[in-house]
């Protein structure tokens, strides 16, 4: 196979930061809808940080639990270690709990098209053979999406408690606001960061399969 030039990346690269983008509009609208009040101030939200958080956080929280990975706090309490995780779509109440079982099958679709989006500009705007495109240009979309969702991840991981005193509510646990001083929510980061690369990765590169031309 022929390498990928370079109008081929910053073609998938544009594809897929377009797409990144999209997903975090999506997810505020999608949250605008089903919510009832703010979109910070939302249950799923208010589990996790005293004040809620401002609604690009909620974006990036919503479309990083629909790729599998869950909002969480850890510290230490005691000496011991402790994690709280609150998954968007579990907490929600009302509308948005139709769908919670279905909101995996967003990111895969969306990321497929994106993947199939990019693989049929490459063979429009750059190449000379159009029959002859190597398959993984589709999955060259991780090129923009990751970094997108990772400032969005960097954004999105807030304090729980910034200036608070006395006692605070984090999920169910009332702790102390000193034993939480510092101590961040957002999406796990290891795990999210996995997600952002290999969910554009693979789901894009079967995108892009999709457009092969047929002998």
């Amino acid at each position: 196979m022929r390498a990928v030039n370079k109008p081929e990346y910053r073609i998938a690269a544009a594809v897929g930061a377009l797409t990144a983008i999209l997903c975090l509009v999506l997810s505020v609208l999608f949250l605008a809808v089903v919510g009832e009040g703010p979109i910070g101030e939302l249950e799923p939200f208010t589990e996790l940080t005293v004040d809620g958080v401002d609604p690009v956080t909620a974006a990036t929280w919503t479309w990083f639990d629909a790729m599998g990975v869950e909002p969480t706090v850890e510290f230490t309490s005691d000496g011991t270690g402790v994690t709280i995780a609150r998954g968007v779509f579990d907490v929600m109440d009302g509308d948005a709990d139709r769908y919670a079982e279905t909101s995996w099958v967003v990111p895969i679709a969306l990321l497929t098209v994106a993947g199939a989006a990019a693989d049929g500009a490459v063979r429009r705007f750059a190449s000379d053979d159009r029959r002859r495109i190597d398959v993984h240009v589709g999955a060259l979309i991780t090129l923009g999406y990751t970094p997108v969702m990772l400032a969005a991840l960097w954004l999105a991981t807030v304090p729980v408690a910034p200036g608070a005193t006395g006692t605070v509510e984090i999920g169910s646990t009332t702790l102390e606001a000193s034993t939480i001083e510092g101590v961040t929510a957002g999406p796990s980061v290891p795990y999210a960061v996995l997600a952002a690369v290999v969910y554009p990765l693979v789901f894009g590169f079967v995108g892009g399969m999709l457009l092969i031309p047929q002998e």
